[in-house]
């Protein structure tokens, strides 16, 4: 059985990091127009970059916002990185975030309020704490469920029919 898309090395997981769900953004563009904003495998390492540069978001997009796209498979669960989060709070300060979740086994997207994040994270934190990818990052285990009852849009989308 092939591994989970979570536990494969991070070099692994750059290959396809984030197209899947980001395809699903610009088919679905729930906010509008767009222009993309953050970086998309960049050709230089970014060890040495702040964090508020390396985390932009990926997206602007006609309502104003700043749009930061994440995807979960057949687990449901949103792997939300700690640090990540941090970044994005302060990107929220200067234009207002939101997330675009992506559930490739569902079928299924929803459009999440920063705020309604980071309330999320806190309270899978609280109860279930956090759990850490096996090359380093923390992040909080959020199911699919409670984020679609917090969504300010939900939808559902077939790629294979685009």
């Amino acid at each position: 059985m092939a591994a989970s898309f979570h536990e494969l090395s991070f070099q692994e997981r750059y290959a396809t990091l984030g197209d899947p769900a980001e395809k699903v953004f610009e088919a679905v563009s729930p906010l509008g127009t767009f222009d993309r904003f953050g970086w998309h495998r960049p050709r230089n390492s970014m060890s040495k970059m702040a964090p508020m540069l390396k985390n932009l978001p990926d997206y602007y997009v006609q309502s104003g916002h700043l749009v930061e796209v994440i995807g979960c498979g057949r687990d449901g669960l949103l792997k939300l990185k700690s640090h990540k989060l941090a970044t994005l709070k302060a990107w929220d300060e200067l234009q207002p975030v939101m997330r675009c979740f992506w559930n490739s086994h569902k079928g299924q997207w929803a459009l999440v309020e920063l705020e309604e994040v980071g309330r999320l994270y806190h309270q899978v934190k609280d109860t279930d704490g956090l759990k850490q990818f096996h090359d380093g990052p923390k992040y909080a285990a959020i199911p699919w469920g409670s984020v679609v009852k917090v969504a300010t849009k939900t939808g559902s989308y077939d790629p294979s029919q685009n």
